[in-house]
């Protein structure tokens, strides 16, 4: 398991393919559980403590509003309770969707960057 910091560094070569596409799995990966636990924390949210609903409506929810679509038309809450918490999971939502795209992303941009300062004066 390499390190989350093993970019390499200036004065180093670019990483050969098979350590960038390990290294980008592995970001993408974090970024993919770290979405699904917010979904999943959105989905128990929305089923306990909002509207009491099945599980399917309250997944179909957490999703939408995680994935910046918003809430589904049809499952409007209607507790003011259950206003106030689905405002403040879809602004975390946004957090979240953002800190994840920048962990996937990460290690394409390190490579673009790193590209154009690569010496190449050497061998």
């Amino acid at each position: 398991m390499i390190p989350l910091h093993a970019f390499e560094r200036r004065r180093q070569r670019l990483a050969p393919p098979r350590v960038f596409w390990r290294r980008f799995g592995i970001f993408a990966g974090i970024a993919s559980f770290a979405m699904l636990v917010w979904v999943g924390i959105g989905t128990v949210l929305f089923h306990a403590e909002i509207e009491r609903g099945n599980w399917y409506d309250a997944l179909s929810n957490a999703a939408l509003i995680a994935s910046g679509m918003g809430p589904a038309p049809d499952l409007r809450v209607s507790t003011d309770l259950g206003k106030v918490l689905e405002s403040l999971y879809a602004l975390f939502s946004g957090f979240v969707l953002l800190a994840a795209a920048g962990v996937a992303a990460s290690p394409i941009v390190h490579r673009v960057f790193h590209h154009f300062h690569v010496d190449d004066t050497g061998d």
